[in-house]
Parts: C-alpha cells; sequence; structure tokens
C-alpha cells in the first residue's frame, strides 16, 4: 500500500478522527500537493477493487472496526464519493451491533431454533446447542458461523447478519431477505436463493457450486472470488454486482440484468439469451459464452464476443486462455 495512503488512513481516519464531520476532512485533503491527493483517491480505488481487502486489514490501518465486509465496501464507496465526486455528507463508520437479531424469524421451526440456539452462543465453553459437551457446533453468536446445512430459512429477514465461513449447504433461503449480510468464505453449494435479496451482500470467497439465484436481487453485491458452478442465475438481477476474479463456469444467465456489473478476468462459460440486460457491463473475461437465439444456440469467444456485449452496450475486454498465451513464440 502506498505510504501516502496508510498515512491518511491513519491520521484522519483512525479511530478518533473517522466520526469527526464537521467539514475540515475534504479542505485538508485538498490542501496537500496534487500527488499526494491522486494517491489517496488511487488508493481508496484499489482497495474497493481487491477482494482481499477486508475488515481486518481495514482495522489494523485505522484501529476502526467494521462489522462486516459489505459496510466497509459501502463506507469506501461513499468515501470517494464524498472526497473526490462532489458527495454532499461525509461518511461514518458503521456502527458495529453485537446484539444483532432478525427482523423475521423463519417459518421453519427448526431453522428458527438453530438460529436462535446460535444468537444465545456466548463463547464461555457451553456452546448453547443442549448437548453440554462444550465443543462449538456453528451455533455461537458471539463469533464463528453457523451451521444450518439443509434447513429451511424461506421468507426470513436476515439482513446485516454476519454469516462469514458458516454452512449453508442445501439451504432453502426462497424470498430470504439478505441485503448486507456477510457471507465471507461461506459455503452455499446447492442453496437455494430463489427471489432472495442479496443487495449490497458481501459473497467474497464464498462457495456457490450448485446453487439456485433465480430471479434473486444481487444489485452492488461483492463476489469477488466466488465459486459458481452449475448455478442457474436466470433473471437474477445484478445491478452493478462486482464479480471481480469470481469463476463463473456453467451459470445461466438468461433474463438476467448485468447493468454496470463488474468483472475483473473472469472464468466467463455462461449463456445468456435476448433479454439478459448487458448495458454498462465493464471489465475482462475469459470465454467463450453461450448466446440462446431464435434459430439456436451458438459459441461466441475472443473479438465477437467483445463486438457483441458492445452492441448490447457493455465494454468487456474479452483475455486469451492462459495456457494460448503462455504457449506463444
Amino acid at each position: 500500500m502506498d505510504e501516502r495512503l496508510a498515512g491518511f488512513l491513519g491520521t484522519y481516519l483512525d479511530a478518533e478522527q473517522a466520526y469527526d464531520t464537521s467539514g475540515y476532512l475534504r479542505p485538508t485533503l485538498m490542501s496537500f500537493n496534487d500527488a499526494y491527493v491522486q494517491a489517496v483517491r488511487d488508493g481508496i480505488a484499489e482497495m474497493l477493487r481487491d477482494p482481499d481487502f477486508g475488515t481486518a486489514e481495514y482495522e489494523a490501518l485505522t484501529d476502526v472496526e467494521f462489522p462486516h465486509e459489505a459496510s466497509l465496501r459501502q463506507y469506501l464507496r461513499d468515501m470517494h464519493a464524498y472526497l473526490f465526486e462532489g458527495g454532499t455528507a461525509q461518511p461514518v463508520p458503521a456502527q458495529v451491533d453485537k446484539r444483532w437479531s432478525p427482523r423475521v424469524m423463519p417459518a421453519d421451526s427448526e431453522a428458527a431454533g438453530r438460529l436462535r440456539e446460535w444468537l444465545d452462543g456466548d463463547g464461555d465453553g457451553d456452546d448453547g446447542d443442549g448437548d453440554g459437551d462444550g465443543d462449538d457446533d456453528g451455533n455461537d453468536g458471539a463469533g464463528g458461523g453457523i451451521d444450518v446445512m439443509g434447513l429451511d430459512l424461506s421468507g426470513a429477514d436476515l439482513s446485516g447478519a454476519d454469516f462469514s465461513e458458516s454452512l449453508f449447504m442445501d439451504t432453502r433461503l426462497v424470498d430470504a431477505r439478505l441485503a448486507g449480510a456477510e457471507f465471507y468464505r461461506a459455503e452455499l453449494q446447492g442453496a437455494d436463493l430463489t427471489r432472495a435479496d442479496l443487495t449490497n451482500a458481501c459473497l467474497v470467497r464464498a462457495q456457490l457450486d450448485d446453487a439456485v439465484l433465480r430471479n434473486a436481487v444481487l444489485d452492488g453485491a461483492d463476489l469477488g472470488r466466488a465459486s459458481l458452478y452449475q448455478v442457474d442465475a436466470s433473471s437474477a438481477r445484478c445491478r452493478g454486482t462486482r464479480f471481480m476474479g469470481a469463476s463463473l463456469l456453467d451459470v445461466n444467465f438468461r433474463g438476467a440484468d448485468l447493468s454496470q456489473a463488474i468483472l475483473q478476468e473472469n472464468s466467463f462459460r455462461v449463456t445468456l439469451d435476448g433479454d439478459t440486460v448487458l448495458t454498462g457491463l465493464t471489465g475482462s473475461l475469459f470465454g467463450p459464452v453461450e448466446v440462446v437465439e431464435e434459430r439456436g444456440t451458438r459459441t461466441i469467444a475472443g473479438i465477437e464476443l467483445e463486438k457483441w456485449i458492445r452492441s448490447r452496450g457493455g465494454d468487456v475486454r474479452v483475455l486469451e486462455p492462459r495456457w494460448r498465451a503462455g504457449n506463444q513464440g
């Protein structure tokens, strides 16, 4: 990290100064020379692009703790807008709420009971699962992920929850509200997220193989380096979703809205059709893609794929496979 950015964060956005919204921050930054200002601007943008930069790294720089990755990234986006894009209000860090609780519990009694056990966990050796063994079975709400494999959490409102490194394999989350939730390194293989609201959720490094995201909302979500293999995301809404470094293999995006989504060297072997919205899609990818048309399905790659995406309002660079690029010359 650039030492000028590190110095700015540690001096002006540390635990003592970050909540001072008296208006001094922007003029103070602009009083430095142009190179310093540009270093801060570029540095914040780079933190947003880097899927490995998270709450722990930011806390090490500033002593400011964020409840989850999604809230940190929203804060950095808002700070960039305030400092460099004419934003009117200086953002402050999201408060860490140790007392999070679901707004709406799952209707399923077993799933609701598992959530209560996890929330009641206090990390004192009693794992709260009633077996008296003192082992953490994944229900410690004070820290550690929850295990809800195979349970039905459909219709629950779990917005803002921290489910980092939790187990959601084959879990039903149909119509669940998960806005701003944290799923860092969570296991969601085979999960049914049909019509789930994942707006601004963090799914960095999450495992979503064989999941169902049909008609789900992922606007502003971060799927950096996530794994999506054989995923049904048909008619999903992914406006401004960040897919940087994610593996998208055999993903069905027919009828999906990918407007303003961001790619970065993604494996992008996906299925699209005439109803897939690509307006403002940017970044880079490895093809090919399958396009379903009235006359049948055709495979598009390389320059042809770039032109096809451009004709639909996107601007994406199609990369050569690494093995081929490495064998040239």
